[in-house]
């Protein structure tokens, strides 16, 4: 629900302090995201139980090497979902007008942050079935502030462009907080 409320924002942001032609720019944009999102969670949902198993049977050395093995599974899958994406947005922009091929750079944008949540892993399943959802919630708010904060500065100079820009940077910091966390946990 977190993803989800963080891109949801986004358009709150949009329609409080922009036009609503950019509300509809950044949400081709999302719809053409929603579509790497749905790859990322398909595979995601198809190795938590595995996840959970082997965070309760395996030692500390094999759950990491399983873990290495799973996030090279969703990043390859999840890969090739955003490149063909990134190589077919420009045509699927186009079928929803010629003047929503901006919502295709825009799409280009978020992805960073798709590409670094991809590259993180399933962080927040990992510190949550491992008891941390403290800090996973923190994390995720902490990011959401950001999100916001960011999004209506940047959006007041860059327009649609400075939003997609502080969506990203959002999703980067809420993956490398919670990677970061993985890690010295």
């Amino acid at each position: 629900w977190g993803l989800l409320l963080l891109s949801q924002v986004d358009i709150l942001i949009l329609k409080g302090v922009s036009s609503t032609s950019n509300v509809a720019l950044f949400g081709v944009a999302l719809q053409l995201g929603a579509l790497v999102s749905f790859v990322l969670n398909a595979v995601n949902s198809n190795v938590l139980s595995q996840i959970a198993d082997d965070y309760k049977n395996c030692t500390l050395e094999d759950f990491q090497t399983k873990i290495t093995s799973y996030t090279r599974i969703i990043f390859v899958l999840s890969i090739f979902a955003i490149f063909g994406l990134i190589i077919c947005g420009y045509p699927i922009t186009l079928l929803y007008g010629q003047e929503f091929v901006v919502s295709y750079y825009i799409f280009c944008i978020l992805m960073v942050g798709q590409i670094v949540n991809i590259l993180s892993g399933c962080v927040a399943t990992i510190l949550n079935m491992a008891g941390h959802e403290k800090s996973t919630c923190m994390a995720f708010y902490i990011a959401l502030v950001l999100n916001i904060t960011l999004g209506i500065i940047l959006t007041n100079y860059w327009g649609v462009y400075g939003l997609a820009i502080a969506s990203s940077l959002s999703m980067v910091y809420w993956n490398i907080h919670l990677l970061y966390k993985v890690i010295i946990v």
